[in-house]
């Protein structure tokens, strides 16, 4: 929800946030700032560092290290090429990091759930979060999202600015909004 404060404020607080955060992913589905549906993915941020960590050798810390700032990481590349050289930290982390799995419970998701609202007009989704830094990330995203198996219709699929402070952003924005509400009503 603190993402969609954030990235929606453009779109009436009206679409699909996700925090790719520690731990889980969490996706709110938003209708002029009212939480409409939300839920997590559990296996997302800390566990993607986790089993990259495991595959890699490289440990928890430096791999969320490389992921968050590497300037050579980059999802977008298929192969090991110049940057990369094959057997470095870099390429290893580069190799485990994977955004399908994602994908495909973020649909799992959505068909066990009766509720889904139906928007008129196509909506973003908005996404942040430390895992989203990866260059490519938001390429890998839009490559492998399926429409046709989502059951909202989509305008775009945007990286929100400054995605690593976006929950701490939305969180003060929501209690702006609060604090306006309670001030309009005394």
């Amino acid at each position: 929800v603190a993402i969609g404060y954030e990235g929606l404020v453009d779109n009436q607080l009206t679409g699909v946030a996700i925090s790719m955060g520690a731990g889980m992913c969490n996706i709110a589905v938003m209708y002029q700032g009212m939480t409409a549906l939300s839920f997590s993915v559990a296996r997302g941020g800390d566990w993607i560092d986790e089993c990259v960590s495991m595959d890699t050798g490289v440990s928890k810390a430096k791999v969320t290290n490389i992921k968050e700032s590497s300037k050579n990481l980059n999802l977008n590349k298929s192969t090991i090429n110049d940057i990369y050289e094959e057997g470095t930290e870099e390429s290893n982390v580069l190799i485990a990091i994977r955004v399908n799995y994602l994908l495909t419970n973020l649909r799992v998701q959505f068909e066990g759930i009766d509720n889904v609202p139906n928007f008129p007009d196509p909506v973003p989704i908005v996404i942040g979060g430390g895992t989203a830094l990866v260059t490519g990330f938001l390429d890998v995203f839009n490559e492998q999202f399926d429409q046709s198996e989502f059951p909202i219709p989509v305008s775009e699929i945007v990286l929100i600015e400054d995605a690593h402070t976006a929950v701490a952003r939305g969180c003060l924005s929501e209690a702006q909004l609060a604090e306006e509400d309670e001030e309009d009503n005394s």
